[in-house]
């Protein structure tokens, strides 16, 4: 999956984190607890807090991507980045096959080279309110070592995901802001792509629990 990701991007521009990107709506600028920030994209209906010392970024994607990245929050000291993904195509596949063709695609691709496998989980993973899927890899870039968490999970006839990415020695230090993320994260599925299992009652779902298996993090 990872390597229609990388086409997916046109271009990124940075913008500062108080500044609503295109196609927030009315509010995005408020504080919450925490000085979190709210951003949230009417044309993807989803929302998401993030703290306020990051740097929100506004990405551009061409028009006949499967792969969307919605939004990117950069690290104060742009060691670390969250994206927030969609897959306009995930086809009938399973949570188990559907992170098997990722694992592949990054492991083919040459944007990610000495790709090499920590952990996944399809069995103790929820995103949206729904069972998910994690997965975290470690990989080279211009001679530095970087670690990268995706969790998602398939919802109707879409698929979502939220990525962390950070220089090895920055991880642990940027990863406390990823689940507190994730936890605020709020995707309005219209009801017409929704499936039996995905939040029957209405159309808000939140990524309220985690996966309960332990990461071995290399050491640096």
């Amino acid at each position: 999956m990872s390597q229609y990701k990388q086409q997916a991007i046109a271009q990124e521009e940075e913008t500062p984190a108080s500044t609503p990107p295109s196609n927030n709506t009315a509010g995005s600028q408020s504080t919450e607890s925490n000085d979190y920030l709210t951003y949230e994209n009417s044309t993807y209906r989803i929302k998401i807090s993030y703290p306020s010392t990051w740097k929100v970024v506004n990405v551009s994607n061409a028009n006949d991507s499967r792969f969307i990245k919605i939004i990117a929050f950069d690290s104060p000291d742009e060691n670390a980045g969250i994206g927030v993904w969609t897959d306009n195509s995930p086809g009938n596949e399973t949570i188990d096959t559907y992170l098997a063709e990722d694992i592949q695609n990054y492991r083919q691709n040459p944007d990610y080279p000495n790709f090499t496998l920590i952990s996944s989980d399809t069995k103790n993973t929820m995103f949206a309110g729904i069972p998910g899927y994690e997965l975290l890899f470690s990989y080279a870039n211009n001679d530095t070592t970087r670690l990268s968490k995706e969790i998602g999970t398939i919802l109707g006839d879409k698929a979502c995901s939220v990525v962390y990415d950070s220089v090895l020695s920055q991880y642990s230090i940027n990863e406390p802001v990823l689940n507190p993320m994730i936890d605020s994260l709020v995707i309005n599925v219209p009801k017409s792509n929704q499936t039996g299992i995905f939040n029957p009652t209405g159309g808000n779902a939140t990524a309220s629990q985690r996966s309960s298996t332990s990461e071995i993090i290399p050491e640096i």
